[in-house]
């Protein structure tokens, strides 16, 4: 039996949207949209609220202090062990001071600014982490049986064709425009292949995700 490139591509299709049906069957609701959300609302959370939990640590606690202090000494110690700064006259010796305390100081500010941002991140990441064990815990299949576990399955059934779906959409709107910069001739190969299939070819002339883009910016 001879398949055509539209065929095989239908067959793909499909095969993602039947992967993705099962997989979500099979860890349910709960802990297929914790998954798949949780990265996204850590980055949005991120935005939003690292320089407030930034804030609170540094306000609250003595841990830009304690980094601070740690990154000076070795700054410090670095600086005054090089032979240059060794081998300087005294002559020099109270400007050279004063132009290394300047640049220690600040730059020591700016790493320890740094690092509290990331700190205030993963702390956002580890609280996020904590509700959706949480949320895991409470609905989830994997932790109970009878009705909440029946419906946790089937709604995770239904996510995961949904999820599947989102997949196809961005993997049409970002596969050919990507391929068409890099590689023409297989672009041209894929778009012939949509013609010639039916779910494929459907899918990708009604991008959901495309017509949300155009009427956003429309």
């Amino acid at each position: 039996m001879n398949l055509g490139s539209g065929i095989i591509t239908d067959i793909v299709i499909c095969g993602i949207l039947l992967f993705s049906t099962i997989m979500g069957a099979k860890k349910g609701v709960a802990r297929t949209v914790v998954s798949f959300m949780q990265w996204f609302v850590c980055i949005i959370a991120g935005f939003i609220l690292c320089d407030t939990v930034k804030g609170l640590l540094i306000d609250y606690t003595t841990t830009d202090d304690a980094i601070n202090r740690y990154v000076l000494e070795n700054m410090q110690n670095s600086i005054e062990d090089s032979s240059p700064y060794q081998a300087m006259p005294d002559l020099f010796s109270d400007w050279v001071n004063d132009a290394s305390d300047t640049f220690l100081y600040g730059t020591s500010a700016a790493i320890t600014s740094t690092l509290m941002t990331v700190i205030a991140f993963l702390c956002i990441v580890f609280g996020i982490k904590l509700v959706s064990f949480g949320l895991v815990r409470l609905f989830s299949r994997k932790y109970h049986g009878g009705v909440v576990g029946f419906f946790d399955g089937f709604m995770g059934f239904l996510f995961g064709g949904v999820r599947g779906l989102i997949y196809v959409f961005l993997l049409f709107a970002l596969l050919v425009p990507v391929l068409g910069l890099i590689w023409p001739e297989l672009s041209e190969s894929i778009v012939k292949s949509m013609d010639d299939s039916y779910i494929a070819g459907f899918l990708y002339n009604n991008n959901v995700l495309l017509i949300l883009v155009r009427d956003f910016f429309s």
